[in-house]
């Protein structure tokens, strides 16, 4: 919910309007608390590596899914990359801060009640997202129409990073394809 202030704060004082934003793994939430607020300013989201609605409100899972992923050679060497040697530490107190305060960070609404378009994309291979990733993009589809779903078929988290160029890709086509609807 933080984040969401702070991309609508910068977008008010600037004027910014029929604003897109792409966002990777757990920081898609910011987006789509911004989207959720603002459609005025906001007009689509694109959701790379999302969890999907699955995590939301589940602390064990939340718990399973950090632990899971600080075990993975991959995402190590993430964690290192963007943290430095200190990783651990930062994402077991970070990961804490999170379960304490789980109702500011997710949403304050149902999905289903965004206004705005929704791109998900993802790898399909992604080890850091639960296995049944398709299947929970494929409910958010049904219960929000205006979504499309975008899976490569190779990749690792996030895809935006791991499939560059597809990806890309895909968000313009997509992009090009709203417009042309509007």
């Amino acid at each position: 919910v933080q984040e969401a202030d702070q991309v609508i704060a910068l977008l008010e004082p600037l004027n910014i309007k029929d604003v897109t934003l792409i966002e990777t793994s757990g920081g898609v939430w910011g987006a789509v608390n911004a989207a959720l607020r603002r459609s005025d300013l906001i007009t689509c989201v694109v959701a790379d590596s999302f969890d999907g609605e699955l995590f939301v409100g589940d602390l064990q899972s939340i718990n399973r899914g950090v632990s899971h992923g600080n075990k993975q050679f991959a995402a190590r060497q993430f964690y290192q990359w963007c943290q430095s040697d200190n990783w651990e530490t930062l994402v077991n107190q970070d990961t804490e801060a999170l379960l304490r305060r789980i109702d500011l960070v997710y949403r304050e609404v149902p999905l289903n009640t965004l206004k705005v378009l929704l791109l998900l994309i993802t790898s399909g291979k992604d080890a850091m997202l639960h296995s049944d990733i398709i299947e929970e993009y494929e409910k958010i589809i049904y219960e929000h129409p205006p979504v499309k779903m975008i899976i490569f078929p190779t990749g690792k988290h996030p895809s935006l990073l791991s499939n560059a160029v597809a990806a890309s890709t895909a968000i313009k086509e997509f992009l090009s394809s709203s417009k042309q609807r509007s």
